[in-house]
């Protein structure tokens, strides 16, 4: 069962689950549902006219959306499981929605293409940490500020372009000795 609900010109859709009802498209207003289970109302602003095609057994109230709140704060970092064991700092490609698996430019698109860094070391079938943007720091790094890095082979990374990469896997750059900044970019075929 699908409702439809017309404000002037905008339509509402709202479908029927066995959770309640959801918002399936919302104009510029807001939508507010009630536990009252009684027959469908709407109570629009004084100058909105609305039509009602169907009824249901929730209670709606239509309202003016208010100002909209500071953006929040982008992950950087998804917990995923390791399909094999990779070691710390090491970059990885997804094998499918909750796997991950050590990415390669040597091979073919889909290994070459980075979903991030494991922040640790994780073994297959456990789960850990991957970052995919941001700031990375370790004393290991030694690239200049600025300087691209590229994926070459087993889920390592360089300044310098693996000779052997099918695929140009840019995953940041260097932020001097100790730290790198990852940025991932789709794989160039070379």
């Amino acid at each position: 069962m699908a409702i439809k609900i017309t404000e002037n010109i905008t339509t509402i859709k709202l479908g029927i689950s066995e959770t309640g009802i959801k918002v399936i498209e919302q104009p510029s207003f807001s939508i507010k549902i009630e536990e009252t289970p009684t027959v469908l109302k709407v109570t629009p602003q004084p100058d909105t006219v609305v039509k009602i095609q169907e009824t249901v057994t929730q209670v709606l109230k239509v309202v003016r959306e208010g100002p909209r709140g500071p953006q929040g704060a982008a992950g950087t970092e998804i917990e995923v499981e390791a399909a094999e064991n990779i070691s710390a700092l090491k970059v990885v490609r997804a094998l499918n929605a909750t796997q991950v698996v050590l990415a390669d430019s040597t091979m073919n698109f889909v290994e070459a293409r980075c979903l991030g860094m494991a922040v640790n070391a994780i073994t297959t079938g456990n789960t850990g940490l991957v970052i995919f943007f941001g700031a990375v720091e370790d004393p290991s790094f030694s690239y200049a500020a600025g300087e691209p890095l590229f994926l070459t082979q087993n889920g390592s990374i360089s300044d310098v372009q693996d000779p052997l990469s099918v695929y140009n896997s840019t995953i940041g750059h260097g932020l001097g000795v100790g730290a790198i900044f990852i940025d991932l970019q789709e794989p160039i075929e070379l």
